[in-house]
């Protein structure tokens, strides 16, 4: 068992032990799980410092989690009287542990013990937070719907996207999450920066932010964990061994890098920002500048997951939901949706490949996405089955998206793109041209004696308006049948 991750070292509390953390995660099974309680009676039993917490808190329903602390030579840390020392090896603990609670223990999502002592390589879905409901964002420099049919496919499942004043918004299916860094520096993200993501699971929040400084990648990281039962030694309130249990306990993040992305009175806003769970998306989304409501949309469809989740596993009569709670969540999604409305760019007047039900009516079932992006012409975009596929949709959905940017050529692109006959008589005109090129070429016309000059802008000619041509044919189609 690996013990020689980087120590814990905390700046700003300078009376701290240095440490090494290790998470332990106590898995369900048939007969059920150890509830937090009696997993900090255990610790306490040992004298070990430590936090215990509900695995449903943290998005992984069933689980029960467990932080410890070792030091440099892998020995547990204990409590002796108010004084942090060492204990026995952490390898010899952990299979205690799982022996005595007969459940399989998860170290650091790398290495699972059985109650026998056995050890084997951890399930990634027994371990995935399957409450959990990520938000990604980024800027876009370009029409994004080719882009979000290659993460589709990449993850294998529907997810929704739409677009909000200049910003891609992306989510992600029920359990599935990322944060910022990884995702730009994945294939799919890598030229799309800045990238945001808002997460909720279960009663945990995260904020993260990418960019680049030039060469240098910047990543900011804010996160609020729920509550958890830190096991502090009784009658040393003060001590060391209380302080260091106390650190155990606090899982909160925040790490806020100068960068010139940001203007300095949003950096200082960042380090100032209280880490509190229920306001955390809100306020964070606010200060780098996301749509107003998107934070929002992630609280309610994690609310969703849960409720989805309880009535999944004691039944639906178990855990009623109130008429009047759904009114409420249905009144909440209207006005986010007016909000949103209100201040993006006039709605892509595209045809929906899948209608849009409002997050708080739709229940998780599983095996298929939760559809919470309520926007204005969101879109769910489900995997193609071939990479040839994905890559055919992917061209058309560049030609058919609206164009972005605000250069002249992208406002010009965008005016006609509104106005498909306009686009098609363009086109038409084009193509017209172009063949008159061409035929006056066949009869001996040059332009400055030379004939290939005119045949290069009658080729260009109908290449460029062909397509137009196309495209506005199969965009005044889609307004014509939305009519």
């Amino acid at each position: 068992m690996q013990t020689d991750i980087p120590r814990n070292r905390h700046p700003e509390r300078p009376h701290v032990h240095e440490h090494t953390s290790f998470v332990l995660t106590f898995l369900p099974d048939d007969a059920g799980r150890p509830t937090p309680g009696e997993l900090a009676t255990l610790l306490r039993q040992r004298s070990i410092l430590g936090a215990v917490a509900d695995g449903d808190d943290l998005g992984t329903p069933g689980a029960a989690v467990v932080i410890i602390a070792v030091d440099d030579g892998g020995r547990v840390l204990l409590d002796a009287e108010g004084r942090v020392v060492p204990g026995q090896p952490v390898e010899h603990l952990v299979p205690g542990l799982a022996h005595l609670t007969g459940r399989s223990v998860v170290v650091d999502d790398s290495l699972v013990v059985a109650p026998d002592g056995s050890e084997s390589e951890p399930d990634e879905d027994s371990l995935a937070a399957s409450l959990a409901t990520t938000l990604v964002a980024w800027r876009s420099s370009a029409p994004s719907s080719a882009l979000v049919r290659g993460i589709a496919r990449g993850v294998g499942a529907a997810v929704e996207h739409a677009t909000v004043d200049g910003w891609t918004l992306l989510a992600l299916p029920p359990g599935m999450t990322v944060d910022a860094e990884t995702f730009a520096r994945s294939i799919a993200g890598a030229a799309e920066r800045p990238v945001v993501t808002l997460q909720r699971a279960g009663e945990s929040r995260a904020v993260t932010w990418h960019h680049r400084d030039g060469r240098h990648p910047v990543t900011i990281e804010l996160a609020a964990p729920p509550a958890t039962e830190v096991v502090v030694p009784e009658g040393a309130p003060g001590s060391s061994a209380a302080l260091l249990a106390k650190v155990l306990g606090d899982g909160t993040l925040r790490i806020v890098p100068d960068t010139r992305r940001l203007d300095p009175g949003t950096l200082e806003a960042l380090r100032a920002l209280p880490l509190v769970r229920e306001t955390l998306l809100h306020d964070a989304a606010a200060l780098l500048g996301l749509p107003a409501g998107v934070a929002e949309l992630v609280e309610r469809a994690g609310d969703a997951a849960r409720r989805s989740h309880a009535e999944r596993t004691t039944g639906a009569d178990a855990v009623p939901v109130a008429a009047a709670e759904i009114a409420s969540a249905a009144e909440a999604a209207s006005a986010a949706e007016v909000e949103l409305a209100a201040e993006s760019e006039p709605a892509a007047e595209v045809e929906p490949e899948a209608e849009v039900e409002p997050a708080a009516a739709v229940a998780a079932t599983p095996g298929s996405p939760l559809r919470w992006l309520d926007l204005p012409g969101a879109t769910v975009l489900e995997p193609d089955p071939t990479v040839g596929a994905a890559f055919a949709r992917g061209l058309l959905d560049a030609a058919l998206d609206e164009p972005t940017g605000e250069a002249l050529h992208a406002r010009i692109r965008r005016w006609l793109w509104r106005r498909p006959a306009a686009l098609i008589t363009l086109a038409i005109l084009e193509v017209l041209v172009g063949a008159a090129l061409a035929m006056w070429a066949v009869a001996g016309g040059d332009a400055f004696g030379q004939s290939w000059i005119v045949w290069v802008a009658a080729v260009l000619l109908v290449v460029d308006g062909g397509p137009d041509l196309v495209v506005g044919i199969t965009l005044l189609r889609r307004r014509r049948r939305q009519a």
